[in-house]
């Protein structure tokens, strides 16, 4: 049975139940649970020798759905066109798609739906590089006489430069830190209390090191932008003005 199905009723594999059928009733024994998101409802699948011998015909003999295995080599599309042909049937009046096919719809459908998403993503990366970029003269400007006085004791630019490039790197690696530990809390959160009880299933999470590894780079880069205007300023600061002030 469906992991929905089992959550709903509080069962397990190995458990028994019970279901009532016009010829009777029929014991079962959950053999396994599975992962299927195509309804919070649940499922349960039994053979179809064993349902017709409990349900008599027509209901027995109808079927909505089938699911066709191709052997090695086969080319999808062509087995596709001889089903339409031998079941005498057009696309419009039966739907017949390859697991590709329906892979795809499925994504343009997310995509379409997260769309908004996306481009409340955009506008955040963008607000985090003023921010970065803000706070990083706001740095400056605090430690304009540190700055100062390094460069009166024969800091050169170049190594005020480095100084602030290496604070807006240090602040994108925190900000990744943290944004990755809440976004692991998050995922959590979502996939073992609201999914299971508002659709009855979960999601099996994997870490997908491909895409942090792109995002850090990403961060650390945007970040490493966002600070070349503060580290120039920094690397033009008057020492003497400073000192003679100081």
């Amino acid at each position: 049975m469906s992991e929905p199905f089992a959550r709903r009723f509080g069962v397990k594999k190995g458990d028994a139940l019970t279901f009532h059928t016009p010829r009777g009733p029929l014991r079962l024994t959950i053999q396994g649970v599975y992962y299927d998101y195509a309804s919070d409802l649940g499922y349960f699948i039994v053979s179809r020798k064993l349902y017709g011998r409990y349900f008599p015909a027509p209901q027995s003999g109808l079927a909505n759905s089938a699911a066709t295995y191709l052997a090695p080599g086969a080319r999808p599309e062509a087995v596709q066109a001889e089903l339409f042909r031998r079941l005498r049937t057009t696309p419009g009046r039966t739907l017949i798609r390859t697991n590709r096919e329906l892979r795809a719809e499925v994504l343009r459908i997310f995509d379409r739906t997260f769309a908004i998403t996306y481009a409340m993503e955009a506008i955040a990366c963008l607000v985090a590089v003023l921010a970065v970029a803000n706070t990083l003269f706001a740095l400056v400007l605090e430690n304009r006489r540190e700055f100062g006085i390094l460069r009166y004791l024969g800091a050169t630019a170049g190594q005020l430069k480095a100084l602030v490039l290496s604070q807006a790197a240090a602040m994108a690696a925190l900000g990744f830190a943290g944004g990755t530990l809440s976004g692991a809390c998050l995922a959590w959160l979502l996939i073992h209390v609201i999914n299971p009880q508002s659709f009855g299933w979960t999601i099996q999470p994997t870490l997908p090191w491909q895409a942090l590894a792109l995002f850090f780079g990403l961060f650390m880069g945007v970040a490493l932008l966002a600070g070349v205007v503060p580290a120039r300023f920094a690397g033009r600061i008057p020492a003497p003005a400073v000192v003679r002030q100081e």
